[in-house]
């Protein structure tokens, strides 16, 4: 909305110039109000025409919300994978945010001042942060550990005491889950072992055990090991992070399920279309064809939930939706199987 209303500001400007009754209709000069109360010293005004003053604020808000608009619509996409790129976003922001608090406009300054304020009193306590979202930056390829180490030592400081903790935190995460992981395939593979013929010959168990090291790099590493020496893949237009494990799950079978898991964890519940709409709410095609019994139903067990004392009243449907809570009870479905083949 903002920056519709800057592509008119030579319109007001224009009219500032031709019609001089333009600015004293929306200026409101409070003489007879000052008149009336001596101690009023300074006019007031009210809502009116944009000032010169105005369009200038609205091109810095402009400039500033336009960070966090570009960030909130990648971030709240619904139709790819967002848990890998929060913290990239996330430190673009912050990176952002450090050069207008040195800015030579002092509205801007002041406003990346106030706002680094409350991006500190969050993020700089470790234990409010979900590690999980540092973990799923070192699951896509293109990044690693490699850039999770970049961006605290340009946060924190190379070398710094919180560089090597928040380094550290994020492995320590990383290795736990893993270990998890292999606990449970672990179990699989124990239960299933009774199913599957045991192999008496030694001689391919040995060779399926050399092949196994080789592929891995060595004696006792794991595919966590290998993954995060071997080199990154280079960043691309519509890279497929998701098909990239599907087609590596045979090289890292743990690990893939793992990135499956954690990568296809959404980081905002507000879909991308939504976030900035001013609009009415559009119930879409699924929604509005439930019938009443199933839309009582998923009122009731919210309600139930949120423990909310909202009553919602059903009663007096349309036609229409009788018809749809006949079919869900299993009317009229022989009719229409009859009809359709007969």
């Amino acid at each position: 909305m903002l920056d519709v209303a800057v592509k008119f500001e030579r319109a007001f400007i224009r009219m500032l110039i031709e019609d001089v009754d333009y600015e004293k209709f929306f200026r409101v000069n409070n003489l007879e109000s000052m008149v009336e109360n001596p101690k009023k010293k300074k006019k007031k005004l009210v809502e009116g025409a944009p000032l010169y003053d105005d369009f200038a604020n609205v091109n810095r808000f402009i400039q500033f919300l336009g960070i966090f608009y570009d960030v909130t619509m990648k971030l709240s996409g619904s139709k790819y994978c967002t848990s890998n790129v929060f913290f990239v976003e996330l430190v673009k922001v912050q990176e952002a945010i450090i050069k207008l608090c040195s800015s030579e406009d002092i509205i801007m300054r002041d406003m990346a001042k106030r706002m680094k304020d409350k991006y500190d009193k969050y993020w700089d306590n470790v234990e409010n942060t979900n590690f999980l979202l540092y973990v799923a930056v070192v699951l896509d390829p293109r990044y690693k550990m490699s850039y999770i180490e970049f961006c605290f030592a340009k946060i924190y400081g190379r070398g710094s005491s919180k560089d090597f903790i928040m380094c550290d935190k994020v492995l320590k995460t990383l290795q736990e889950l893993f270990d998890y992981y292999m606990r449970m395939k672990g179990h699989e593979n124990t239960s299933s072992q009774f199913t599957t013929k045991q192999s008496d010959d030694s001689w391919n168990d040995d060779f399926e055990k050399y092949m196994e090291d080789r592929e891995q790099g060595g004696v006792g590493k794991s595919e966590l090991d290998v993954y995060l020496v071997e080199a990154r893949e280079r960043k691309s237009e519509g890279f497929d992070i998701l098909g990239w494990w599907k087609v590596n799950s045979t090289r890292f079978p743990i690990l893939s399920e793992m990135a499956r898991h954690v990568l296809g964890m959404p980081v905002s519940s507000v879909a991308s279309e939504v976030a900035f709409s001013t609009g009415g709410r559009t119930i879409d095609a699924y929604r509005s064809s439930l019938s009443p019994k199933t839309a009582e139903a998923l009122i009731c067990s919210q309600d139930w939930l949120r423990t909310s004392d909202t009553v919602t009243d059903l009663r007096g449907e349309p036609e229409e939706f009788l018809q749809l809570e006949k079919l869900e009870n299993g009317e009229h479905i022989l009719n229409f199987l009859l009809s359709f083949y007969f």
